[in-house]
């Protein structure tokens, strides 16, 4: 850089490594890797949850949705191939008789949704149904259109 005074090289470097660090700072890539999709269904109960997977961070971000429900607290899990439950989030439900909640947990190799009661119970319960790499429905990041969206 001949003619470039000390003090604008200085502040090149100073910008070139912050630039780095915030680059370090992100992330590590999260590329989406499916959108699973339970029918949850029980004594009475039905519902649905959606799980997605994201590689780099290893998060599941699942949500569930529940009607024909007692009024009371409920938890929703996901259980691990491996025989491991992870409670994703517990949620109350009213005189309607519908509630759900979402949350995220790290892991992967997760295959049935369950919601129990607070008495640690099995209300409804739902076997997750691979759908490749499309959301539901359809957010940012996604590599393709959900299904039965264009």
């Amino acid at each position: 850089m001949q003619g470039v005074g000390t003090g604008f090289k200085v502040g090149l470097v100073a910008v070139t490594m912050a630039v780095l660090a915030a680059l370090a700072a992100l992330p590590a890539s999260a590329a989406h890797i499916g959108n699973n999709k339970a029918e949850l269904s029980g004594d009475g109960a039905t519902g649905t949850s959606v799980a997605n997977y994201s590689t780099g961070t290893d998060t599941i971000r699942a949500n569930v949705r529940v009607r024909g429900l007692e009024a009371g607290q409920y938890t929703f899990q996901i259980r691990h191939a491996n025989g491991t439950v992870t409670s994703i989030c517990t949620f109350t439900a009213k005189g309607t008789g519908a509630a759900g909640c979402s949350g995220a947990t790290s892991g992967r190799g997760f295959h049935h949704a369950d919601v129990v009661d607070d008495a640690g119970n099995l209300v409804a319960t739902g076997e997750y149904e691979r759908r490749g790499n499309c959301r539901e429905a359809d957010q940012a990041g996604s590599l393709c259109t959900a299904p039965g969206r264009t």
